[in-house]
């Protein structure tokens, strides 16, 4: 006995989808595991509605925050990728280095 497919979803449904995942903050694994996706759909359909990001994907939000003495050991640089990946750093990493790492980002 095989299980039953999933409903077929529309362009516009695929958007909706498209759309919670960016501003999710999960990565887009966990992100159809939590709303019941097929991940490979996902991919298929993420690509498809957003061929642009896909080519210009190395424009990254930024945020700065202030560091005190006391938090400096802990703070941390995150930058969230369109791809749902979210890469970290110490504060105490080269800026130079880290904007070598995402220029080379396919």
């Amino acid at each position: 006995m095989s299980s039953p497919q999933a409903p077929r979803r529309t362009k516009e449904q695929w958007q909706v989808i498209v759309d919670e995942f960016q501003q999710s903050g999960l990565s887009a694994p966990q992100f159809c595991k939590e709303h019941a996706v097929q991940y490979a759909s996902f991919v298929k359909w993420r690509r498809r509605l957003n061929p642009v990001q896909r080519k210009n994907s190395k424009l990254i939000a930024v945020s700065k925050q202030k560091v005190t003495a006391d938090t400096r050991q802990h703070a941390l640089i995150v930058c969230q990728l369109p791809s749902g990946h979210r890469l970290q750093w110490d504060t105490t990493v080269s800026p130079h280095y880290i904007a070598q790492l995402i220029g080379a980002l396919p």
